[in-house]
């Protein structure tokens, strides 16, 4: 197939690194507001309400030399859209968390929401006006998060979720009678080959307080890169999970319960890395995930209690699942074009696994020709099917972020 047109948005970057780790100054408040105490949530993992908001508007694109982008990865939203029709992307620059807002008549804004070095975000929209930006960033890595009632024009200071480290944050948003409603899911740092425990743990944003940071898995093993999917009436985490002193990682799952709380987790009996998952509109789960660099997928129509046999999408890594009206379902991930170093740009390209009849059957596009370079995809399913999808381009002399809309019927 022809590959859709492309238009670079960007700004120039150096080479995708790996964004775990690090260290980074403390947050800066929004731009025309002053630095205020403390939240209640940073001092000890309390309630503290998201109400600092700041009305400044940020009409500068940033420099865009010696960029170093930061994108979210698979576990969450990059993009989201709101009911105005406008498109919200986050991402980081090295030092600063970006937001940037096309509108529907394509007016595009970039402003900057904080400058602690944010190494991983991600963004929701609660489908009205609502939006929730969280990432983490310092050493040890510390959760924040920010807030939009205004489709994006305005957001509250960053607030951190925690007390603890944690990174990786995942985010979902809806809308209730009370207002916004939101849940953000993390992990404890975790070093690859270390032998110690970590737990996911998450937060609850209602009635515009954000909720006491609570333990999502056992906290007897390690647990890392949650994912959260599902809609306002059926909220799921997804990790992967293994043993203390074993390398056998299986996929976790629990569901957000009664009291707002997530029940106990339970083995899917799958061994594979990094899932995503995400609900159709009869209920199914769609489950994408990798194991020994081959990207499978698998769905449930009980609630998760039993799975289909996984199947091969491709040779590849870091598979998103999204899910949209009508029984569309999309898997992207990075594929490997040549056998290589995982971490070689030059042998991946991204790839999208589409269905439009609640995954009775797929296809296989390549969004950006098939070429190499492209990786670290970000995508939004929207109502019609068609796809935003965000890349690192890094087939020329400097990495950029290209921005695709991808047709699928």
């Amino acid at each position: 197939m022809r590959a859709p047109l492309t238009f670079a948005l960007l700004f120039a970057a150096t080479a995708c690194a790996d964004p775990r780790g690090g260290q980074a100054p403390p947050p800066e408040p929004l731009p025309g507001r002053a630095e205020g105490p403390p939240s209640k949530a940073a001092k000890s993992g309390g309630k503290a309400k998201a109400k600092a908001k700041s009305g400044a508007k940020a009409e500068t694109t940033p420099d865009p030399s010696a960029q170093r982008f930061g994108m979210a990865f698979n576990n969450t939203n990059g993009l989201a859209r709101t009911a105005d029709g406008a498109l919200h992307f986050v991402y980081a620059d090295g030092r600063s968390l970006l937001y940037e807002r096309r509108a529907k008549d394509e007016t595009l804004s970039v402003h900057t929401l904080a400058t602690n070095g944010p190494r991983l975000m991600g963004v929701a929209s609660d489908g009205a006006s609502g939006l929730v930006v969280a990432w983490s960033a310092g050493a040890p890595p510390t959760l924040y998060a920010a807030l939009s009632e205004d489709a994006g024009a305005t957001w509250t200071s960053p607030q951190a979720l925690s007390s603890l480290p944690g990174e990786g944050p995942t985010v979902m948003a809806w809308r209730e009678a009370s207002g916004l409603r939101a849940v953000v899911a993390w992990s404890t740092p975790l070093r690859d080959g270390e032998q110690r425990a970590a737990s996911v743990w998450s937060a609850q944003l209602k009635g515009g307080e954000w909720s006491e940071a609570a333990q999502v898995s056992s906290g007897d093993d390690r647990s890392v890169w949650v994912s959260l999917g599902g809609d306002a009436k059926n909220v799921y985490a997804v990790w992967r999970a293994a043993p203390l002193t074993a390398e056998t990682w299986t996929l976790t799952l629990a569901k957000l319960g009664r009291g707002d709380r997530f029940g106990a987790p339970r083995s899917l009996g799958v061994e594979g890395h990094d899932p995503s998952l995400c609900i159709d509109d009869r209920g199914g789960l769609h489950l994408g995930y990798h194991h020994q660099l081959t990207a499978y997928r698998a769905h449930s129509t009980d609630g998760g209690e039993t799975w289909s046999t996984p199947v091969e999408l491709g040779q590849g890594l870091f598979v998103r699942a999204q899910c949209g009206p009508g029984g569309a379902v999309v898997y992207d991930y990075e594929r490997f074009l040549r056998p290589g170093r995982p971490t070689d740009s030059s042998i991946k390209t991204v790839s999208l696994v589409v269905s439009t009849d609640y995954g009775r059957s797929f296809k296989s596009l390549d969004p950006t020709g098939g070429g190499a370079g492209q990786n670290r995809p970000v995508t939004l399913l929207n109502a019609d099917g068609s796809v935003e999808l965000r890349t690192l381009d890094q087939t020329g002399a400097e990495p950029k972020v290209a921005a695709v809309k991808v047709k699928t019927r």
